[in-house]
């Protein structure tokens, strides 16, 4: 049996920047402590590898994958962009971000973000995982245990997804 995609919508930043760092701690988090125990592949848009339009490939992806997910770092336009197209979807997206404090605000998120919950992971946490390392933090196995349950009742089909676009379509309706 094929497993089932997950797309990680996430800023990626250069190559050895702060960016692609976090980037890249969070899907190897992902992939190694919530995703594949699920049967789940992580695909983010540097993981693909045709030839062709890229945007569209991420498109297509984000259109066509069981589940995504979206890191919500750094203001990115894009990620907000892509957040937005799944939201159009109607199909569940989980969306994670760091535990910040920005000036007044606990996390710095954009207002349209703010109605849907948000998975926050401890930062400093994730910069130390090491795949196939013990998971020592609370904050950290909490968070992970969160991700899991959320997506074991996705796939179970136990609530109606919903995010701005979907309450948006029932209003109207």
């Amino acid at each position: 049996m094929e497993k089932k995609q997950c797309f990680l919508i996430s800023p990626i930043g250069e190559e050895g920047s702060k960016s692609r760092e976090l980037a890249d701690k969070i899907r190897s988090f992902l992939k190694f402590e919530v995703l594949n125990e699920l049967d789940y592949d992580c695909v983010r848009a540097d993981d693909i590898n045709k030839l062709g339009m890229i945007t569209s490939d991420i498109i297509a992806h984000i259109i066509d994958c069981n589940l995504v997910i979206a890191v919500l770092e750094d203001n990115n336009a894009n990620v907000y962009y892509e957040l937005a197209l799944r939201h159009a979807t109607t199909k569940p997206c989980i969306s994670i971000a760091s535990r910040q404090k920005v000036g007044n605000r606990d996390d710095g998120l954009p207002f349209d973000t703010h109605q849907e919950r948000v998975f926050k992971y401890p930062l400093e946490d994730i910069l130390k995982y090491t795949s196939g390392s013990e998971i020592e933090s609370k904050d950290l196995a909490k968070f992970k245990n969160d991700l899991i349950n959320v997506i074991k009742t996705y796939n179970e089909k136990k609530y109606e997804y919903q995010n701005p676009v979907t309450a948006a379509i029932h209003k109207v309706i």
